[in-house]
């Protein structure tokens, strides 16, 4: 998803946190990993004040969607229905406060926002922006399937564009903080990890490590592809995206290495999502639970 740079001026300041109380944490918390199999979605309201440092996000109310309030929830995706999502725009008009978007995605690794998660966070932040009095702005969260793993924007509605958040905060005993943001600005890859391959002459485990690759079909020969690129190292500053709209079924089980009889049932694109997180929690994965050619 498009953000600006580190190093782009912005109004909020350097330091962006977003900032709970236990409470409304513990709650929040609980509702997004009440089920690991679906992608599950919150939304909070708050406000920002203005420190030496940066900007501070306080959440102030949480608005949690039962399964009525959303239009369709799968393993690919959660989309709020138009009347919830009208609520919540509501709220924040009547009471002036920021919208807090909070959604989970498969796997236990360190998520990334989608080009899905991009189709409608631009919409939503310039409806924000033209229709709700300032300062209200829009924070987007995505999750893991864990939800302690996250990565965060705010929009800037002076610049037009999305900025990193650096942390969450969960005040109380003891406080919690999360650092959150794009991997790829953290450390590199450990290559000693990889010693024996990276002594093949004109081996290239950097370049490895930065590809973005695609695999259609998640069963008995993608799977085994997966299995092997990931321990080599491949995409670990790059991506991951898997496509596959199939579920597991039992004849699975024996070609593909890490499903076993209780993930029948479950796509599978996000058996292997959760697969990697484990593996690779480093590694960006993006499953779609779909045809290829479905948008």
């Amino acid at each position: 998803m498009k953000r600006a740079t580190y190093d782009t001026p912005v109004g909020f300041g350097p330091e962006r946190v977003l900032r709970f109380r236990q409470r409304e944490a513990e709650v929040l918390f609980t509702h997004m990993r009440q089920d690991d199999r679906n992608e599950q979605m919150a939304f909070g309201l708050g406000c920002h004040q203005q420190t030496a440092r940066g900007t501070v996000f306080q959440v102030r109310e949480l608005l949690l969607p039962s399964a009525s309030d959303l239009a369709h929830q799968s393993a690919g995706g959660v989309t709020p229905t138009r009347e919830f999502l009208s609520y919540v725009y509501f709220r924040a008009l009547q009471t002036k406060q920021d919208i807090l978007e909070f959604h989970t995605h498969p796997g236990s690794g360190v998520p990334c926002f989608s080009g899905i998660d991009e189709t409608y966070a631009y919409p939503n932040a310039e409806y924000i922006s033209e229709n709700l009095p300032d300062p209200v702005t829009l924070v987007m969260v995505v999750g893991n399937d864990r939800f302690d793993k996250f990565d965060a924007l705010v929009w800037d509605r002076d610049l037009g564009s999305f900025h990193n958040l650096q942390r969450i905060e969960v005040l109380g005993r003891p406080s919690d903080v999360y650092l959150v943001g794009d991997r790829r600005n953290g450390p590199k890859s450990d290559f000693a990890v990889y010693d024996r391959q990276v002594r093949i002459p004109g081996w290239n485990q950097q370049g490895l490590a930065q590809q973005r690759i695609g695999i259609v079909g998640m069963g008995g020969n993608g799977a085994h592809l997966f299995q092997t690129l990931l321990g080599m190292g491949a995409a670990e500053e790059g991506f991951f995206t898997l496509v596959d709209a199939d579920e597991v079924e039992p004849s699975n089980i024996p070609r593909i290495p890490y499903a076993t009889p209780e993930h029948v049932g479950m796509p599978k694109v996000t058996l292997a999502a959760q697969w990697a997180g484990k593996r690779s929690p480093a590694t960006s994965i993006s499953p779609y639970p779909c045809l290829v050619t479905e948008k």
